[in-house]
């Protein structure tokens, strides 16, 4: 029989049953800790640190952490097996709290609405739409069956149609039509390939909602609407639980790949993510969950492929075939969500491995395929999905920026979450002068605070263009570390909200170059494949929680945005979400999507075709802005401006 141990958990003074050789994460994953750990386990990211306060009987194989931490007694929950009885501290800092997240507002997605019809009153026409029926009663003259009664009332018709009823429905037919003489309420869903009777109900039944969700890597965004009059009730936002198992999509795939329940691991953390906002929305109003009759879905393909309970596996593997672009309708309890049990869950559908429904979404939701200007939609993250078009002629890509831009890989570097530094500058003598979110001390430097920092650092001469320190600066902030390479002194330990030094290390500057440089090589490939110069481009959609908190300034003078005038740029916020609202309400809109999604060329950046190129670009790009001046020429004139 295993050692039984106990592991009490601090704060809250929460102990623990655990069997002897348990890894630390994975027991307080089991407990609802969500630690970050953006590596999946790997012991890579040294994001879920823990504090041993008492015993010492555990192995730890981490080499992550500094001597001076190890001795304070910090450790890495992922690389530590427990052999004893321990009671740990868990920081603030290791834990998934206070997530920026992008929620919008209904009021935006209206006004962009608003745009896209032209002042045309909005239509709503739902995929799931409420009848209510007023059957004749039978007779020896007429005795018709009643589900028959039923389908001529609805098509003109009695017998076999296109029409399917679920068995336990039909098996409460008798009784229901009987009971409320012969006036009932049905929800008729629209399942793409035929028709479904959803539900049968007595006319008092109560309104309907549908439910737009939008899966992010990092975040998930519900919006209930009304079937009926279109109106939004509420939305919610939430971190994704699946971040315990990894960062970004490819950290998923392995952990899904790697362990014995890694699929359904990561599924259940989806579901339970989705189901959370479910409750908190319902908790607001009085509504029941089974007045929720569809749901609309907007992910990458890896989040779709998880909602569903599929192995991604594939996804990461050349010739990167998923399982599914487009998956089936599916009913809402197949999947475990709590709504009505029958409910049917779309989804939009990916056009390639790395280019998902999300992004489809984003498309019909900024009408990008509607447009007679050349346009480009861009929503940067652990992946930087690109699509150039307009009404004629639509293609995206993917290009690996990794977890740069979400804090990852970064020394000073973490999620957009309270305590993140996001907005920068120096004053004459380099003293860093900062902004965090929430007005509170310093825990690290999230993504648009990391593109600040790297164009206020070049533009004030204390990196060059290879992102190299400047040796001369003369600045104290300016070190030399162990391995001959410089870091730049932030904030001091003792102003931190973690104790440690926040510093920018040189290391870390080449990750982010190397991050932005993807991203622009992708924008170049595109614009090449379409024989298109930059300033081609009409308008750039921003899109994503990312992207909304973009300096644009910054992100042109470090080369991750085209050089094109500013007005140009237009943030349009979670446009995923926008997009499932809209598929919400009009049937019409998320078939569009379908079709648009079928035109749309997918160019995969490894392929042999284009991966020199791709390398070229890329290679090119790792410098500020670019090898290339003279594709930044307003940086030039700034500076020259600057100089004079």
């Amino acid at each position: 029989m295993a050692k039984t141990c106990e592991v009490t958990v601090n704060p809250g003074n929460n102990t623990l049953k655990v069997e002897a050789g348990d890894n630390l994460l994975k027991i307080l994953q089991g407990a609802e800790y969500d630690l970050q750990a953006d590596c999946g386990g790997q012991g890579t990211c040294g994001r879920c640190q823990v504090k041993i306060e008492k015993g010492e009987d555990f192995s730890y194989s981490g080499e992550l952490l500094s001597a001076d931490r190890l001795e304070e007694g910090f450790r890495l929950a992922c690389q530590l097996e427990v052999e004893g009885d321990l009671e740990i501290t868990i920081p603030e800092s290791s834990l998934l709290t206070g997530q920026q997240i992008l929620v919008g507002s209904e009021e935006e997605d209206n006004y962009l609405e608003s745009k896209e019809i032209s002042g045309r009153p909005r239509e709503i026409n739902p995929l799931v739409r409420k009848k209510s029926l007023k059957l004749s009663s039978p007779s020896l003259q007429d005795n018709t069956a009643d589900l028959d009664r039923i389908y001529r009332e609805l098509t003109g018709e009695s017998g076999f149609t296109d029409y399917r009823l679920e068995l336990d429905l039909v098996r409460e037919l008798p009784e229901l039509l009987r009971e409320n003489d012969w006036k009932i309420e049905l929800q008729q869903a629209d399942l793409l390939t035929h028709q479904e009777i959803i539900e049968v109900s007595s006319t008092e039944a109560g309104s309907s909602y549908g439910l737009a969700v939008d899966i992010g890597t990092t975040t998930v965004v519900a919006a209930l609407l009304d079937l009926e009059d279109g109106s939004e009730v509420g939305r919610r936002g939430e971190y994704n639980r699946q971040s315990r198992y990894g960062e970004d999509v490819i950290s998923r795939i392995n952990y899904a790949s790697k362990n014995e329940k890694g699929v359904q691991e990561v599924n259940q953390a989806l579901i339970e993510t989705i189901n959370e906002l479910i409750a908190e929305l319902l908790s607001r109003e009085d509504i029941d969950t089974e007045q929720i009759k569809m749901l609309m879905m907007a992910g990458n393909t890896t989040m779709v492929h998880t909602l569903m309970g599929a192995d991604p596996n594939n996804i990461r593997r050349s010739p990167f075939v998923p399982n599914f672009f487009m998956p089936p309708v599916f009913k809402a309890e197949e999947l475990g969500l709590k709504v009505l049990p029958q409910a049917p869950v779309y989804c939009f559908p990916a056009v390639g491995s790395f280019v998902g429904g999300d992004i489809t979404s984003g498309i019909l939701a900024s009408r990008l395929h509607s447009q007679e200007d050349i346009t480009m939609l861009i929503d940067i993250g652990t992946n930087g999905e690109i699509v150039v078009g307009n009404q004629s002629l639509l293609i995206g890509c993917s290009a690996s920026a990794g977890p740069a831009f979400e804090g990852g890989g970064i020394s000073c570097g973490i999620r957009a979450m309270e305590g993140a530094i996001e907005q920068v500058n120096f004053d004459a003598d380099y003293n860093f002068q900062y902004r965090t979110i929430g007005n509170v001390p310093p825990r690290g430097v999230c993504g648009s605070g990391l593109i600040e920092l790297l164009a206020t650092m070049q533009q004030r001469g204390i990196i060059n263009r290879s992102g190299r320190y400047n040796r001369e600066l003369g600045s104290d902030r300016l070190r030399q570390r162990e391995d001959e390479t410089y870091e730049f002194l932030l904030v001091p330990a003792e102003e931190t909200d973690i104790g440690e030094d926040l510093v920018f290390a040189e290391n870390d500057i080449k990750h982010l170059l190397r991050s932005k440089g993807a991203v622009y090589a992708g924008i170049k490939i595109m614009l090449d494949r379409l024989s298109l110069e930059e300033q081609m481009l009409e308008k750039v959609f921003i899109a994503g929680g990312f992207g909304n908190y973009l300096n644009i300034e910054a992100s042109i003078r470090i080369g991750l945005l085209p050089d094109l005038p500013r007005e140009r740029f237009e943030f349009i916020g979670n446009s995923s979400l926008k997009g499932a609202r809209r598929a919400v309400l009009s049937g019409e809109a998320f078939k569009e999507s379908l079709e648009l999604a079928s035109k749309m060329t997918y160019l995969e950046l490894s392929s042999d075709e284009n991966s020199k190129d791709f390398m070229d670009e890329f290679v090119a790009a790792q410098f500020i802005p670019h090898t290339n001046l003279s594709l930044f020429p307003s940086l030039e004139d700034n500076d020259s401006q600057e100089e004079e």
